[in-house]
């Protein structure tokens, strides 16, 4: 059984033009790939935004969840969007790995204040990850099914600060894209 997933901005400061190994991941395009890319992602700017976070998690995530209940494995597909009121960096979405605070209930750890809210999305993603801990499986309880990719392909639990959401995966037509290549 795997849990696997990705946040909704993983690498929002890092750009295709940055001079990191990151920035290099689009440097082989063809002038007809850049293209296809640069109408996927509605132009520069959102290409800019989003590309790398979809080259380097949220598509390479997706194969992986896809591969693995192919396989007839258990596959619990997630996306982290819950956002603490008081963070303030100037971005839309949860960065990159600050959905652990949340997992392992440890919000003391968190860089900025959590509330209530925080709070509460924390108590539940503990409570699935501590079920698939116990019985490779994350649903019991009143908690909102989580869908297992074997049987629900593309369905994924998107936890929200309005709480978990059942949803297709996001932007899917970007990320076949990138699987293209």
């Amino acid at each position: 059984p795997l849990i696997i997933g990705t946040n909704s901005a993983e690498f929002w400061w890092m750009k295709p033009s940055d001079l990191t190994p990151y920035g290099e991941l689009d440097d082989a395009f063809t002038p007809e790939q850049r293209e296809a890319f640069l109408a996927a992602y509605g132009g520069q700017e959102g290409y800019d935004a989003h590309v790398l976070s979809d080259m380097v998690f949220n598509e390479p995530t997706r194969h992986l969840a896809r591969l693995h209940a192919r396989n007839g494995n258990p596959t619990f597909l997630y996306r982290f969007d819950v956002v603490a009121e008081a963070m303030n960096e100037p971005h839309e979405g949860a960065t990159h790995a600050s959905e652990r605070p949340y997992v392992f209930d440890a919000l003391s750890t968190s860089s900025w204040p959590t509330d209530a809210r925080d709070q509460a999305a924390a108590n539940l993603m503990a409570g699935y990850w501590t079920d698939f801990a116990k019985a490779g499986d994350p649903n019991g309880g009143e908690r909102l099914r989580w869908p297992d990719l074997r049987a629900e392909r593309d369905l994924l639990l998107e936890f929200t600060n309005d709480g978990p959401v059942v949803r297709p995966v996001p932007q899917a037509r970007r990320l076949d894209l990138i699987e293209g290549l």
